[in-house]
């Protein structure tokens, strides 16, 4: 008796102190190259600070990212705005079992891509008859790059598509020559020019205000794991300005150099020097722009199946991040 009794406290004390060192287990999906600041938050303790146990999911597209966020794989996903309201709208390139109910929560890049063509293809006027790379033909960026064409005398019937996924496999599409042309963020545009193939036009020369990236959860998740989700943007935002500072400089190519197999260092600095210097369409504090984002709506009115009527203001909620950022 003298035995369990003396046991029995101990146990109790055990039990009592545990909630204390529990920690929110998240998965986040993201695409290779977009989970810099997210990285640089793990490696700085930001998440663990808010008790937090954050997991990166690199995935090759973004029909794998919402079907692995629909199942409950992922909790959270760095993706293309145009994502969110794709599958929101019910224009998303599969079928889901049950309605999206997907919202943005931050933001992050603006227009960061670039038209990258192979060797032979000098102008956007040359596309007429080659093979376009998209993620997905139906969300994406892909109506950045219809547009893009449209505006050098190029309709989308002039051309042919296919959907590979990520830059990744976009660039190995442009490689192996089943592609002429694709939009690739970075670091695959440098990797790109360093295999010969031709940067055309960046993205933002076309749309100085695009919102690109943006943090995705479901809008019952969300709501379920407010305290989480305002943890998970308050570190993020720590992380973003922690690479942003000019003492950083050398770490934070390191974290990228590290996480990003066979970038050379050349083209790592130029992407510090791009992500944080004059001009960056990259927001050091992940926030949203609401004028980018009224451009990936415009886009979505324009080129999206079904056609519908889209209200912007439905694809975000900016009460998380307001949340975090006054912490």
């Amino acid at each position: 008796m003298k035995i369990r009794f003396a046991v029995a406290p101990l146990a109790l004390l055990s039990m009592l102190a545990a909630p204390a060192f529990a920690q929110t287990k998240i998965e986040v999906s993201h695409f290779p190259g977009a989970a810099w600041t997210a990285q640089a938050a793990i490696d700085q303790g930001y998440f663990a600070k808010e008790k937090l146990d954050v997991h990166l999911n690199p995935i090759t597209s973004s029909v794998a990212q919402i079907k692995g966020t629909m199942d409950g794989t992922y909790q959270i996903g760095i993706t293309a705005l145009d994502n969110v309201i794709a599958y929101d709208a019910g224009q998303g390139d599969v079928k889901l079992g049950t309605p999206a109910d997907f919202i943005a929560f931050m933001g992050g890049e603006g227009g960061s891509l670039h038209v990258m063509t192979a060797p032979a293809v000098k102008r956007i006027e040359d596309l007429k008859g080659k093979t376009l790379a998209v993620d997905a033909k139906g969300t994406g960026f892909a109506f950045v790059l219809y547009r893009i064409a449209a505006m050098h005398g190029v309709k989308q019937s002039d051309y042919s598509l296919i959907a590979v996924g990520s830059s990744q496999q976009r660039l190995d599409a442009l490689m192996d020559g089943r592609a002429q042309a694709a939009l690739l963020n970075r670091p695959f545009d440098s990797m790109a020019v360093s295999k010969g193939a031709n940067d055309l036009m960046a993205m933002s020369k076309v749309f100085p205000h695009y919102q690109s990236s943006v943090g995705m959860a479901r809008k019952g998740w969300a709501k379920d794991h407010r305290e989480a989700l305002v943890g998970f943007i308050h570190a993020y935002v720590k992380g973003s300005l922690w690479i942003f500072n000019p003492a950083n400089k050398d770490a934070a190519i390191a974290i990228l150099l590290k996480n990003t197999p066979n970038l050379p260092r050349e083209t790592a600095e130029g992407i510090y020097k791009n992500t944080t210097g004059k001009g960056s369409v990259t927001s050091p504090t992940a926030a949203l722009d609401p004028a980018g984002v009224a451009t990936v709506v415009k886009l979505r009115s324009e080129y999206g199946e079904p056609k519908k009527k889209l209200n912007a203001k439905d694809f975000y909620d900016l009460s998380y991040y307001k949340a975090a950022t006054s912490k």
